[in-house]
């Protein structure tokens, strides 16, 4: 990043789609710091995913007015994710809408990272499509961990190859297209751990079946090992006789 860039970050009200259009008030005095430069930064994390193990990214551009043909447009999307707003946050005749062209992304990783950050051009981003279950990832996270907590552990036992006895705990913590993250402990430290699906979910009902194959065919390993184990506990059991 030049030197000379300078970060300004927008605290306003912000509604993005695909054409990353922004919505702020007339009045405002950030508007006003946009007036005279264009140049801005707008930091981005997901809201719903756990502090812990948050990625995020600080988009680095300008902004420049969207056309006032789209205001009619821009407004119903906006009004459809974040509805009439209250006080401040209702959304005024006189609101403007900003586009911003993105030069730079810095992106911190989340879920099995190491955290390190990196730069990566405004293309990249432009060209890059959201993961098939974003908008339904978040309420099947809360499902499994409420509902089916005892399922999500014996995959995370599967995944770190420990038997399920030797698990403190394990959170689902994510998932998405390609597979989950799950969060565990088991004596030795808490990790992170990625499993894979066998291919892609093709919407949310496919992940939802994803998921229940993986806890059968855990349970199914953890059966199996421990009938495999049947043999030498009979014997210890007839030599304790």
């Amino acid at each position: 990043m030049p030197p000379s860039l300078q970060l300004r970050h927008i605290s306003s009200r912000f509604s993005v789609d695909w054409d990353f259009p922004g919505l702020t008030t007339k009045d405002a005095v950030h508007t006003a710091n946009l007036n005279r430069d264009a140049r801005c930064s707008l930091f981005v994390q997901p809201p719903s995913q756990p502090a812990r193990s948050l990625a995020r990214v600080t988009l680095v551009g300008s902004v420049a007015p969207v056309e006032h043909d789209r205001y009619e447009e821009l407004a119903e999307m906006h009004l459809a994710v974040h509805g009439p707003g209250i006080g401040v946050d209702m959304m005024q005749p006189d609101d403007l809408f900003y586009r911003l062209e993105v030069d730079e992304v810095f992106y911190v990783g989340g879920m099995g990272s190491d955290g390190s950050a990196q730069v990566l051009p405004g293309a990249d981003f432009a060209a890059a499509v959201p993961d098939g279950l974003y908008s339904s990832a978040e309420e099947l996270v809360a499902t499994w961990n409420e509902r089916r907590a005892d399922e999500v552990a014996r995959i995370a036992a599967a995944a770190a190859k420990v038997p399920l006895s030797k698990l403190d705990w394990a959170e689902l913590m994510w998932v998405d297209t390609n597979g989950i993250f799950l969060h565990l402990s088991k004596g030795d430290g808490v990790e992170t751990v990625r499993v894979d699906f066998d291919r892609p979910a093709i919407d949310d009902r496919d992940a939802r079946s994803k998921l229940t194959m993986l806890a059968q065919l855990a349970w199914e390993a953890e059966n199996m090992d421990y009938r495999s184990m049947l043999p030498e506990l009979l014997d210890n059991s007839a030599n304790t006789n």
